[in-house]
């Protein structure tokens, strides 16, 4: 799992459904799209989290792309097993794991100190906790 501090940028809303921006380490955006929210408003600091497996690395890929959380980073470590590899990946917003298949893998033919792109949707971003309350 990664999470990372984060202070609330700004709030939408649409009936039922909100979009929320974040800081993290004043140095990156990150989206997050939801039905549920809890209690927070613009400015509150909260830990948001996503899964290993919702990290998508992009190596070459078009400059449009319609994920909503695009992040440089270096490959710090890989980790290959029979079917699953982690790659632990270094970003501004700080560390940041990857798990994909080792064909996947494969494919982008990835090294560490690689420059690659971290893609997540924003419907994958959680608030896990509010940390000024």
């Amino acid at each position: 799992m990664n999470s990372f501090v984060a202070k609330i940028k700004s709030i939408k809303n649409e009936q039922s459904l909100h979009v929320i921006s974040f800081d993290v380490a004043g140095k990156t955006t990150f989206w997050m799209m939801g039905l549920e929210l809890p209690n927070v408003d613009i400015g509150d600091m909260v830990k948001i989290g996503l899964k290993s497996t919702s990290v998508t690395v992009g190596v070459n890929v078009p400059q449009t792309i319609s994920f909503s959380n695009e992040i440089d980073a270096v490959v710090e470590n890989i980790t290959r097993g029979k079917i699953l590899c982690s790659i632990l990946l270094h970003t501004h917003a700080g560390s940041v794991e990857s798990i994909m298949t080792v064909g996947a893998f494969k494919r982008l033919n990835l090294k560490e100190n690689d420059r690659v792109k971290v893609y997540i949707r924003a419907s994958e971003v959680a608030i896990y906790e509010v940390l000024n309350d």
